[in-house]
């Protein structure tokens, strides 16, 4: 199993306390940040000043990823300056090409070395001041994960609202895990759940969906979301639907079963009209025409296409992962930017004291 015999983050660290002869080293970060932005120039420079006013005050060492989703406006230019002049704890890692948010936040977790990793978007949506209370509800209530969750949805439009809606309201009725409605990927998780997700081998990935399906404690923090501070969402109908397909083909097998109990009772009803024809041609009365025939066809056959339908995206979603593609591409022509996340946490300064995650420590460790 996934999850570690150990109940809240108090016992991780007192887990981590004991000497063990195996293991990494203690990360000198406290807190990584992962943002990842696409087409934002509009609104960095405000995000930049409120996220660094809110982790300074924070006092603790922490980085932040921006990870550029494939961006063709100036937005990445401006980061790179601005973290090269005036914010040495910001890095700009820039993929080759838009690969979807779910992509870009898997390769900020990925590269991140802190003992805790955040996650917002960039459009301050998201407030970057609450990172800092979502830090201390995870340290407070000595769970692993504080998951923020937008109290309503006012300041979006009615199709976003009403799509929503759908969505939640069909993964809770269909999905294999609970969430909560109104959650993004705006949260705080710590060290070890990271190092989990990242040794995954799934490639189509709702973070909204798989973190509750790990199983960990985790906190939850109400805010109001501002709206939009500029520009456009870059989540369009297409997008929304992708992301639905995906999380139903990763978390649910209804659509099959749903498609199983179709054909069935299709097939039924074909085999009662079929014994109705024999009643009435031994009656002597048979029925003639080719509407009625017609219908059964069209019937039968919508009902064949929509199944093969099904089948064929959860044979997508199957083809996707053995193509064993990676999940995004970091651009080579930025000075590194190539890095690769093991090679970052060696490369990472290490205090004195030896660090061992409970779930390296042998036979008894696990559940």
């Amino acid at each position: 199993m996934l999850r570690a015999s150990f109940p809240n983050m108090a016992d991780y660290e007192r887990a981590e306390a004991a000497p063990a002869a195996t293991g990494g080293k203690d990360l000198p970060i406290d807190l990584t940040v992962v943002v990842p932005f696409l087409d934002e120039e509009l609104v960095l420079p405000r995000f930049c000043s409120a996220l660094e006013a809110a982790l300074d005050a924070l006092g603790r060492p922490y980085e932040v990823i921006f990870v550029d989703d494939g961006s063709t406006d100036s937005g990445p230019e401006w980061l790179r300056d601005h973290a090269a002049q005036q914010w040495q704890s910001a890095r700009v890692v820039s993929l080759t090409r838009n690969f979807g948010h779910m992509s870009a936040l898997t390769a900020g977790l990925d590269m991140s070395v802190g003992t805790w990793v955040a996650s917002l978007d960039a459009d301050l949506q998201h407030p970057p001041e609450l990172i800092v209370e979502l830090l201390n509800l995870a340290e407070s209530t000595g769970v692993p994960v504080a998951q923020a969750v937008r109290r309503e949805r006012s300041a979006d439009s009615v199709g976003k609202r009403l799509t929503a809606k759908i969505y939640y309201s069909g993964m809770k009725r269909f999905g294999t895990v609970e969430t909560p409605a109104n959650v993004a990927d705006f949260r705080i998780i710590h060290r070890r759940v990271v190092d989990q997700i990242c040794a995954l081998p799934e490639r189509a990935r709702v973070y909204r969906l798989l973190l509750p399906w790990l199983g960990y404690r985790t906190a939850y923090l109400d805010y109001e979301a501002a709206p939009r501070a500029a520009g456009r969402g870059k989540y369009s109908p297409t997008r929304m639907m992708r992301l639905a397909l995906t999380s139903l083909t990763s978390f649910s097998t209804a659509p099959l079963r749903i498609a199983t109990g179709i054909g069935t009772a299709v097939g039924i009803l074909g085999l009662l009209g079929a014994l109705f024809v024999m009643v009435n041609w031994v009656l002597g009365t048979p029925l003639t025409g080719w509407p009625s025939l017609m219908a059964a066809v069209l019937i039968i056959g919508g009902v064949q296409l929509v199944t093969v339908g099904i089948l064929g995206e959860y044979t997508a979603e199957i083809l996707e992962q053995v193509r064993g593609r990676p999940r995004y591409v970091v651009d080579a022509a930025e000075p590194g930017d190539t890095d690769s996340p093991s090679a970052r946490r060696q490369a990472a300064p290490t205090p004195e004291t030896d660090h061992v995650s409970p779930w390296d420590r042998g036979p008894g460790s696990q559940q």
